[in-house]
């Protein structure tokens, strides 16, 4: 876009955009320096008007507290009630409290300014937080703001005790009323740029004009919560600032001052700033322009002429025996002389190459006879080699195919191979499986053997108990008798003797049965043994038929190798003939590529010569236009 322009144009164009960049840079610079400037100001007289703000703030609340210390000066252990009411309500006429009042240490007792306002029975000033506040710390200070329920406003309390050599008596208190505070805040305009209000250091409201935002947090008012700093923080949403002054001379209180400005208002002298210097900027740019574009007008007034002249020989009829009149000595005059010097030598150059192409056109013809004659000679080879390719091509795929059988039958061969030695293995697990059951069976016929011994043993202590037994019951006749013979004397002994006769017998019974079913077990054994012995004649015989069998096929995988190898060797030997026919059709291939590719480069030189004689045409065309 910008290479489409004039030079004038281009000259203008620069030149505005240096004007315009250095303007800017200059506007800018400034405008930082008013905004610095103004930002200054602005912080120094709201700062200046805050400080004055707090400190009659302080001066007004310190007024309250010492009034309330006066109460508490006032007042001593002996004073009785009547005294002290005359204190607080002398103290609540000089100090304008809402009330004042005092807290007695002895007895809990609140007097209060105010007859009319009716306490529980039960109140006891001791338990009051700001009673509680002011025995800890034995300081005369300003309670925490709170609202009071009874006409739902905020207000906080001085404080501060009472105390006779040493001794603490009770404590002294006056409600003071934050409207007072506001009305201080608000009567003050702040350049008319904005508003105050009063905050903690929790950031809580304790004035503000609008009575909505009173005991609201700063969070409520600006939608965050913001440092409470004296640097100006900007609230996007409402397009204000706003600053905190501490408020300072308090003791026990850490307010803040809100000192909320409207953005327009503060920064209009920054804007207005700005407004002046983009008319000045615009107005120079434009001023600039047109004076340059007169300028410019008359300085290149010869080059124009120059244009025409160049213009009228280059649009004429070609004729290179012109020249250009040289009437100045200055660059225009320079630029004339050049210029006909570079028509001289284009007028030389045009004789010469009329006469080149004059020669070049009949070579053309010459190279263009020799190509047709090339391509007719390889088009002959050409179809020669296709002949020869195709029979080629045929042996190729009659050799692949028997290298393809024997590679299938070497295929099937490994497979078998495979197969036989799967075969093998498994029956090597089935020898190791029989083996391990002969094993056990050893082990189990000789457990069973232990078996039968042990039931041998078993019939021996059965044999002691049945003649224990007897001997038990032939004892127990005995005595059976020995009683009947005592009379009435032994009839009692007789009856035990019968007892154990029928223990005996019963002994003597189980033991039969026991000795019955030992017997049944021996033979059990017996027959066990036997059959186990029969196995493990039977499993060695299975082990030696699987020994046979292994070799057997060991004896298979063997010749199945030998099969493998020479299928490998037939594959190995047609592979081999395939390469070396698969090499001669890549030869014939490759000479049948460099034929067609000689054609393609006749067929190119031959359409060289054509696009030759077409470029001669046009060059003669070209030269003609020109009168030499």
């Amino acid at each position: 876009m910008f290479s489409k322009l004039k030079f004038a144009h281009k000259v203008n164009l620069v030149a505005a955009v240096l004007l315009v960049l250095a303007l800017s840079i200059l506007t800018i610079r400034n405008y930082n320096a008013v905004k610095h400037e103004v930002h200054q100001n602005l912080s120094h007289g709201i700062t200046e008007i805050a400080t004055s703000v707090s400190g009659n703030i302080a001066n007004w609340l310190n007024g309250k507290l010492s009034i309330v210390k006066s109460i508490a000066q006032s007042t001593d252990a002996n004073a009785d009630e009547d005294r002290i009411f005359d204190i607080v309500v002398q103290a609540d006429t000089s100090g304008d409290f809402k009330n004042a009042y005092v807290g007695v240490e002895a007895t809990g007792q609140f007097i209060l300014d105010d007859p009319s306002i009716q306490l529980p029975p039960t109140f006891d000033a001791r338990q009051r937080p700001w009673y509680s506040q002011v025995k800890k710390e034995r300081l005369a200070s300003f309670t925490q703001p709170y609202v009071d329920v009874t006409i739902n406003q905020l207000l906080i309390s001085a404080v501060a005790p009472i105390e006779k050599n040493g001794q603490f008596i009770g404590v002294a208190g006056g409600d003071i009323l934050l409207d007072e505070i506001a009305n201080i805040i608000n009567d003050i305009e702040f350049l008319g740029l904005g508003y105050a209000y009063l905050v903690t250091d929790e950031g809580k409201i304790l004035s503000h004009p609008d009575s909505q935002y009173v005991d609201k947090t700063t969070r409520d008012l600006l939608g965050f919560s913001p440092a409470l700093t004296s640097e100006f923080i900007d609230v996007d949403e409402s397009n204000q600032i706003v600053s905190f002054i501490p408020v300072k001379g308090i003791s026990s209180v850490n307010w803040y001052l809100g000192v909320v400005l409207d953005q327009d208002k503060a920064y209009a002298p920054l804007a207005e700033a700005r407004n002046d210097a983009l008319i000045f900027g615009l107005i120079s740019v434009i001023l600039t322009i047109v004076l340059l574009n007169v300028v410019l007008t008359q300085l290149l007034r010869p080059v124009n002429q120059l244009s025409d002249a160049i213009k009228d020989i280059s649009e004429g009829e070609g004729d290179l025996t012109k020249r250009l009149e040289v009437n100045s000595q200055d660059e225009i005059g320079e630029l004339s002389r050049h210029f006909n010097g570079f028509i001289d030598t284009i007028h030389q150059s045009m004789i010469q190459v009329q006469s080149v192409s004059e020669l070049l056109n009949m070579h053309i013809g010459q190279v263009r006879d020799s190509a047709t004659n090339g391509i007719e000679m390889a088009e002959q080879q050409l179809a020669c080699g296709t002949h020869v390719s195709a029979s080629v091509t045929e042996l190729t795929s009659s050799a692949r195919e028997i290298s393809a059988n024997a590679a299938t039958a070497s295929g099937l061969t490994s497979s078998m191979q495979e197969h036989s030695q799967a075969s093998v293995e498994v029956l090597g697990d089935n020898i190791e499986s029989i083996d391990k059951l002969k094993g056990i069976m050893v082990e189990s016929s000789v457990e069973i053997e232990k078996l039968s011994e042990e039931t041998q043993n078993i019939g021996n202590i059965l044999d002691v108990i049945k003649g224990v037994s007897a001997q038990t019951n032939l004892l127990a006749l005995n005595a059976a008798i020995e009683a009947a013979r005592a009379g009435e004397a032994g009839r009692g002994f007789s009856v035990v003797a019968d007892e154990v006769r029928q223990l005996a017998q019963r002994t003597q019974d189980a033991t039969q049965e026991i000795e019955s079913m030992i017997e049944n077990l021996q033979q059990g054994s017996e027959t066990v043994v036997a059959s186990m012995t029969e196995n493990q004649r039977n499993s060695e015989t299975s082990v030696e038929l699987a020994h046979l069998a292994g070799d057997k096929m060991q004896q298979v995988i063997a010749a199945l190798g030998d099969v493998d190898r020479e299928n490998h060797s037939v594959a190995s030997a047609t592979e081999q003939q395939v390469n070396v026919i698969h090499s001669i059709d890549e030869d014939i291939l490759q000479l049948m590529d460099l034929n067609q590719q000689g054609v393609t480069n006749l067929q190119q030189t031959t359409a060289a010569c054509e696009d030759l004689q077409t470029a001669y045409q046009g060059l003669n065309e070209l030269v003609s236009q020109f009168k030499v």
